[in-house]
């Protein structure tokens, strides 16, 4: 497909700033880039624009695309600038219009030591953006051997070489910094090709030159159907197969020490994943506040059918609950569900029944460990003693110290199917009229009206203390908020600190040294024969977490 491959020679592109740390990391260069040339050359020219979407690949895994770059990311900026305390807004108006689409062709991972005797995996997504720049050639060929080039030499750190020569009907350009790291763009016409990886690039090229086939996914142009529609995404099949297996590894190597449940998620879970869904849908919406995320994972047909009859929401309400929440949980779900054990059962039946024989025989082992941070040995008799209305919350960050609170219809049954050493133990404490059990790793508390909390010993003193001393999510702004959409399957409450500086640095704004944000995300889930609907309502939703994310990792 590559032909006329006349190199230029290789040049360095020198710079003052070189060897100096650059605010713009490797991940978020391909951003930068995009952003850098619209501002420039956007409508430069009045020729027919192309479609970038048409070039995205078949064999994506992820693919995302907007025909309104400035509408997609003014939320965000908007938002970031709110909290940030700047009353100018960045000018946006240079994007305003921009069609841009972006894949995922597939990722690099290594693990790399976390704390104690934990490790992570670093994940290095291969990355191609497409935008059409309405802008002839010569303009962008210029634009990027100076202006991109010292953009892309400061990100490297200085002294990035340039290789630049002509292919087919464009020309080809390639950065190398000194450490082997390389960003690779395509020009022709108006037409942008820039990535992160050879071989993302030249699937794209392929199919552009027909040799490839395009990926088949109604992106339903927002202007057409519903104004506010600003982007949309998929994630295909092949990605949903890759996907289970990186988080899978993740899982096994970072939160799971008994070794059973290890061999399960590792070895079955992606089996599971790739058998029961077929691929996840996103839409994003700005709804005039922020942004609503909207995301439909499609199941197996067999698989989507039985959910829909057996995760059906119930008629449950969630004020009681808040009583014994602390106000400053980290995040919060509330389970709402017709019949809990039903649902619980149909979860089981259906892992079972896509996988293979051994794996079958696994699930309960694997499922018992879902249940484990709550103290929890029989999940069974848990919900048949808890209830079709429950909720979990976790206060601290990294999510180990969890309780689960409801309503007891059974309080005898709801305490023998706790741990044995919770349900056995001597260790018993009165605080106002709660009594609480305490074992060495979990506790349980048990109060008026069928009020129950369990789980870790933390989570659970707090919530007694929510419910006798005060500071419950009671009466509060999230308690009216998850109470509004508590009609749903699922409701879940979370919040996490926002990099403002690393979002506005992106757009030229600039952020007040210490200063940062808060997001708040409302996420409601239900089931139809379609599969499970999930609506994340928040600030800056799924493509402000992508600017912050990509910004800050090196």
């Amino acid at each position: 497909m590559l032909s006329q491959t006349v190199k230029k020679p290789r040049h360095r592109i020198e710079s003052d700033k070189a060897g100096s740390k650059s605010p713009i990391s490797h991940r978020s260069l391909v951003l930068s880039v995009v952003i850098a040339l619209t501002a420039i050359l956007y409508g430069a020219c009045s020729r027919t624009p192309d479609d970038p979407k048409r070039y995205l690949p078949a064999d994506s895994l992820i693919a995302v695309a907007s025909d309104d770059l400035g509408a997609a990311l003014r939320p965000v900026v908007r938002n970031a600038s709110k909290q940030a305390g700047i009353n100018t807004l960045p000018d946006l108006s240079n994007l305003d219009g921009l069609k841009i689409a972006a894949a995922i062709t597939g990722f690099e991972a290594r693990e790399i030591p976390a704390d104690g005797n934990r490790s992570v995996l670093d994940l290095r997504p291969k990355v191609v953006a497409i935008m059409e720049l309405n802008a002839w050639s010569w303009q962008v060929n210029s634009i990027i051997e100076n202006g991109i080039g010292e953009l892309i030499n400061q990100a490297y750190g200085g002294e990035a070489e340039l290789e630049s020569y002509p292919i087919s009907d464009g020309q080809y350009y390639v950065w190398t910094a000194r450490d082997g790291r390389r960003i690779m763009a395509f020009v022709a016409g108006g037409l942008v090709f820039i990535a992160n990886d050879e071989a993302a690039l030249d699937k794209v090229l392929s199919v552009r030159s027909g040799s490839e086939q395009a990926l088949s996914f109604n992106f339903a142009d927002a202007k057409g159907e519903n104004r506010e529609i600003v982007a949309r995404g998929i994630i295909t099949e092949a990605g949903i197969a890759q996907i289970s297996n990186i988080l899978a590894i993740q899982m096994a190597i970072g939160s799971v020490e008994d070794e059973e449940s290890k061999q399960f998620i590792s070895a079955a879970l992606p089996v599971i994943v790739r058998n029961s869904i077929k691929q996840v849908e996103w839409t994003a919406v700005d709804d005039g506040a922020g942004f609503e995320d909207r995301y439909r994972i499609v199941p197996e047909p067999k698989i989507g059918q039985v959910f829909a009859e057996t995760l059906e929401a119930g008629k449950g309400e969630f004020r009681e609950l808040a009583k014994m929440i602390p106000a400053d949980a980290a995040m919060i779900t509330f389970y709402n569900l017709k019949d809990s054990r039903i649902a619980w059962r149909s979860i089981l039946l259906s892992i079972q029944a896509v996988s293979d024989p051994v794996t079958a025989r696994l699930a309960p082992v694997f499922a018992k460990t879902l249940a484990e941070p709550y103290g929890i040995d029989d999940t069974e008799s848990f919900l048949a003693a808890a209830g079709n209305r429950i909720a979990s919350f976790r206060i601290d960050p990294e999510g180990e110290q969890v309780a689960v609170t409801g309503l007891a219809v059974d309080e005898t049954l709801l305490r023998r199917s706790m741990t044995k050493e919770l349900a056995e133990t001597k260790n018993v404490e009165k605080i106002g009229s709660y009594t609480i059990l305490r074992a060495e790793e979990y506790c349980y508390a048990a109060g008026d009206g069928g009020r129950f909390a369990a789980g870790d010993c933390a989570a659970v003193e707090k919530a007694v203390g929510a419910a006798t001393a005060g500071g419950s999510l009671a009466g509060t702004d999230v308690e009216r908020q998850i109470a509004d959409v508590s009609r749903a399957a699922a409701v879940t409450f979370s919040t996490r600190n926002v990099d403002l500086a690393a979002i506005l640095s992106l757009f030229g704004g600039r952020v007040p040294e210490g200063k940062s944000g808060v997001e708040r995300i409302i996420t409601t889930t239900n089931f139809d024969s379609g599969g499970a609907k999930r609506s994340a309502k928040s600030d800056f939703g799924l493509i402000g977490w992508m600017l912050e994310s990509g910004e800050n990792k090196e």
